[in-house]
């Protein structure tokens, strides 16, 4: 398995931090040579519909929107992890020429 170096980070200066948010993460992933063929799981509180565009044109494998409830995260969180156990075991498309 490939090991990949530290992710690029952003320095400040005193006590000014900068945020970054979950898609400009994403396209910071799919712009790095080393990181872009990982998969990318978007988990956030919001389901909205050009959001969710924005995010699988940037090349994000799955969109998922969390419950703001702890309880119903929690199952969230779970029910993402059968997921992706029943998604490695699919087989793979076979392009037609």
């Amino acid at each position: 398995m490939d090991t990949v170096g530290p992710m690029p980070t952003d320095h400040a200066s005193g006590s000014e931090y900068r945020t970054v948010d979950g898609i400009e993460v994403l396209e910071r992933i799919k712009a790095d040579e080393q990181l872009r063929k990982i998969s990318v799981i978007m988990l956030t509180t919001t389901g909205e519909a050009g959001v969710l565009k924005q995010c699988y044109e940037l090349g994000c494998s799955y969109y998922m929107i969390k419950p703001v409830d702890y309880l119903q995260f929690m199952e969230a969180i779970q029910n993402l992890g059968k997921f992706l156990s029943l998604e490695s075991t699919r087989l793979p498309l076979i392009k037609k020429p």
